[in-house]
C-alpha cells in the first residue's frame, strides 16, 4: 500500500481504543494487517475490541484467524491459547472445527493425550447431530494416536454401521471381541455383543457366540442356585436330628400324623451320614464366599 504510514497508523488507531471508539480502532487495525501481514498479532487486538462491542461471533473469527497465523510461524502454543479464548465465548456444536484445530495442534506440540481428549468432543459433537460419516474420520484418527482404546473401536464399529460400511463394523466388532477372549473378559464380551446385536441383530456370527457365552453363565447359575437348595436341606436335617438329640423341640417330622417306620429309618441313616453332611456345608459355604 502506497504512502501507508504503520507508525502512524498504529498510534491513531490505540487513540481510538482510548476513546473507546472501538468500531473504527478495528478498521485501522485491519488496515494496518492488510499493508503488513507480519502484524499478524494485530488480530488478537481486533478479537478483544470485538468482545468489547459485544459481537460474538466477529470476536470469535478474529481469534481464529490469529490462531492461524501464530501456527503458521510455529507458535502452537500461543495459537492454541488463542483457541481457548475462542471457546471461551462460544462452545456451540458449530464450534466443532475449533476443538480439531486444537487436536492438530496438540499433535504438533506431542501431546497425544490432549489431542485425544479434543477429538473425542469433536466426536460427541457430531454425533449428537447424526453426522456420524464426519465421526468415522476422527474415530480412526483416535485409534492411530492410541490402538488401544476399545471404546474408540466400539464407537468405530458403530460409526461403520450407520453409514453403511457393514463389513468394516463386524472386522472391527470381531477384533475387539478377539481381545477380549484373549484377556478372558467374558461378561464385557457379552455386554460387546448385546449392545452390538441390538444395533446390528443380522450379525450371525457375534449372535451365536452370545448365546453361547449367555447360556454358559445361565448354566452355572442354575447349577449354583442346587447346590444352594441341597445345602438348606441338609442344616434342616442336622437342626432335626440336634433338637431330637437335645430334646429341646419335636422333629418336625413326628409332629406330621402318618409318619412310617420307612421315615424314621431315612431320618438315621441322614444322622449317619451327619458328620459327612457337615463337611459338605463347610466346602460349600467356603467356595460360594470366595
Amino acid at each position: 500500500m502506497r504512502n501507508f504510514n504503520k507508525k502512524k497508523a498504529l498510534k491513531r488507531a490505540e487513540e481510538l481504543v482510548k476513546q473507546r471508539r472501538y468500531a473504527e480502532a478495528i478498521t485501522e487495525f485491519k488496515a494496518i494487517i492488510q499493508a503488513d501481514p507480519e502484524e499478524y498479532n494485530l488480530w488478537v487486538r481486533i478479537a478483544d475490541l470485538y468482545v468489547k462491542l459485544n459481537d460474538n461471533g466477529e470476536a470469535i473469527r478474529a481469534y481464529i484467524a490469529a490462531a492461524v497465523r501464530h501456527e503458521a510461524h510455529g507458535l502452537y502454543p500461543e495459537s492454541v491459547n488463542l483457541l481457548r479464548h475462542a471457546l471461551k465465548i462460544n462452545r456451540a456444536p458449530e464450534m466443532v472445527t475449533i476443538f480439531l484445530k486444537l487436536a492438530g495442534l496438540y499433535q504438533k506440540i506431542g501431546l497425544p493425550k490432549e489431542a485425544i481428549a479434543e477429538l473425542r468432543i469433536a466426536i460427541d459433537m457430531h454425533e449428537r447431530n447424526g453426522h456420524h460419516d464426519s465421526c468415522v474420520p476422527l474415530l480412526e484418527e483416535v485409534l492411530k494416536l492410541d490402538p488401544e482404546i476399545l471404546s474408540s473401536r466400539v464407537k468405530l464399529a458403530e460409526a461403520y454401521f450407520k453409514i453403511g460400511k457393514k463389513f468394516e463394523s463386524e472386522t472391527e466388532i470381531e477384533n475387539i471381541a478377539k481381545r477380549l477372549r484373549l484377556e478372558r473378559r467374558v461378561s464385557d464380551l457379552i455386554v460387546l455383543y448385546k449392545r452390538y446385536l441390538s444395533m446390528n441383530p443380522g450379525y450371525t456370527k457375534g449372535a451365536m457366540e452370545y448365546a453361547e457365552l449367555t447360556n454358559k453363565v445361565g448354566g452355572e447359575s442354575k447349577e449354583e442356585a442346587k447346590e444352594v437348595n441341597r445345602a438348606d436341606e441338609i442344616r434342616r436335617l442336622d437342626r432335626l436330628i440336634k433338637a431330637e438329640k437335645n430334646k429341646k423341640m419335636p422333629l418336625e417330622p413326628f409332629s406330621t400324623p402318618g409318619v412310617s417306620s420307612e421315615d424314621l429309618r431315612l431320618l438315621d441313616e441322614a444322622s449317619a451320614r451327619l458328620d459327612e453332611a457337615n463337611k459338605a456345608i463347610k466346602d460349600f459355604l467356603k467356595k460360594i464366599r470366595q
